[in-house]
């Protein structure tokens, strides 16, 4: 008596959107209506604050407050086109950053006490320790080009101390780990590592 085994692989029928060919027409048409979403969002964002000249508005709530204690109140509102240290801002960014964006460069306006900050440029970074505020100071240098300072906020006297020249970096973030501020510039791709000793 012979037995013979033979062992078939089980095939089964693919539905029709379980095809290569099904995989690739979906992955055009989500590029398509990407594509379109954004040539879209794009002539909207033109005609809304080009032709039409509306203010971008930056919704911020609280975190636009740089200080408020009982004798000082900050708050940072957006640099407009209109302000004239718009330029400054500008070049700053196109410097540091490797894509076309409105500079996220911020005027520093006082509603109480006159501090030694007021209506300065600042980026968006901000770091608080008990009786300061580190801040970065966007300024024109003595060659009428773009750099930025690391300065410190005094909370309870508004004194500001300028700490170093950062250049044409934007500060990021304080890294615990390193216990350092760290910040960058994509146009050169390079990092920036500032500790602070006191």
């Amino acid at each position: 008596m012979e037995v013979s085994i033979e062992i078939l692989k089980k095939t089964t029928k693919k539905n029709w959107y379980e095809t290569p060919v099904f995989y690739v027409f979906f992955m055009v048409l989500v590029l398509v209506f990407s594509v379109l979403s954004k040539i879209i969002g794009g002539v909207y964002d033109f005609i809304k604050h080009t032709l039409f000249r509306r203010k971008r508005k930056l919704n911020l709530k609280d975190s636009a407050i740089i200080l408020k204690t009982e004798k000082y109140h900050l708050t940072q509102d957006l640099i407009e086109e209109t302000h004239t240290d718009f330029k400054i801002a500008q070049d700053f960014y196109e410097a540091v950053v490797d894509y076309d964006d409105n500079p996220d460069v911020y005027t520093i306006k006082s509603h109480n006490y006159a501090t030694e900050i007021d209506n300065c440029n600042i980026t968006y970074f901000k770091h608080e320790c008990k009786d300061f505020i580190y801040l970065q100071k966007v300024r024109k240098g003595f060659d009428e080009k773009p750099t930025s300072d690391l300065i410190k906020l005094n909370t309870t006297n508004g004194k500001v101390t300028v700490l170093a020249e950062i250049g044409l970096f934007e500060l990021s973030d304080f890294d615990e780990d390193l216990n350092a501020i760290t910040g960058f510039n994509l146009e050169t791709e390079e990092d920036i590592i500032v500790r602070i000793h006191e």
